[in-house]
């Protein structure tokens, strides 16, 4: 019996240039102020929540959609903005019968 697996992914648009996956520290070891909100993030998180509220006023009170919803911030610029606005490249793939992923779903569908 012959057994595959369709799959569909898409490329990743956003180049990922993180920290050294390979470091590996202790929690106890990572200074205080790490884990704490700086104020910048504070004040981010103040104009993502003002944004938040804007949309929900607008979207469900007919008087501020009908009058306001022009002055209101529908999308959050952020630093992928410009690759979010490009359309997703779809790839198909196909997983063989000896591929894990195909044996976990042929171990559940035999129990």
């Amino acid at each position: 019996m012959l057994l595959r697996a369709q799959s569909y992914g898409t490329k990743n648009r956003v180049e990922f240039q993180g920290e050294d996956e390979n470091i590996h520290l202790k929690a106890a070891d990572i200074p205080m102020p790490n884990y704490l909100a700086k104020q910048d993030d504070i004040d981010m998180f103040g104009d993502y929540m003002v944004t938040i509220i804007q949309r929900i006023v607008c979207t469900h009170c007919h008087h501020f959609k009908e009058h306001y919803s022009d002055v209101v911030q529908w999308h959050i610029e952020h630093e992928y903005t410009a690759e979010s606005k490009m359309k997703s490249e779809t790839v198909i793939y196909f997983l063989g019968p000896h591929s894990s992923f195909v044996k976990k779903i042929l171990n559940v569908k035999n129990k």
